[in-house]
């Protein structure tokens, strides 16, 4: 009897469908990027804001395939980034 479903479920017209193929594509890496007024921005780009230049770079000065953030510029160029937060130690006896 379960041959039989089987050999039924086969020859059925949901089986035998034609439908058009999907092509899904997926980029090969992620990038990660800056966002401003709803555009992409890539690592390195410049933006001008508020009479401060600002530059689209790794969200902490360590990682290089993390997240990316809009930073200030220093005097010479260089990304600022934030002071690390200090987390106290919670001590549970």
């Amino acid at each position: 009897m379960p041959a039989i479903l089987l050999l039924l479920s086969l020859f059925s017209p949901i089986a035998m469908a034609v439908t058009d193929p999907v092509l899904i594509t997926q980029p090969t890496q992620i990038q990660p990027v800056c966002w401003y007024q709803g555009h992409q921005y890539s690592q390195g780009a410049l933006l001008e804001m508020s009479g401060r230049t600002l530059v689209c770079a790794q969200k902490t000065e360590h990682e290089t395939n993390g997240s990316l953030i809009w930073l200030p510029l220093d005097e010479q160029g260089r990304p600022l980034w934030p002071e690390p937060v200090r987390h106290s130690k919670i001590r549970i006896n």
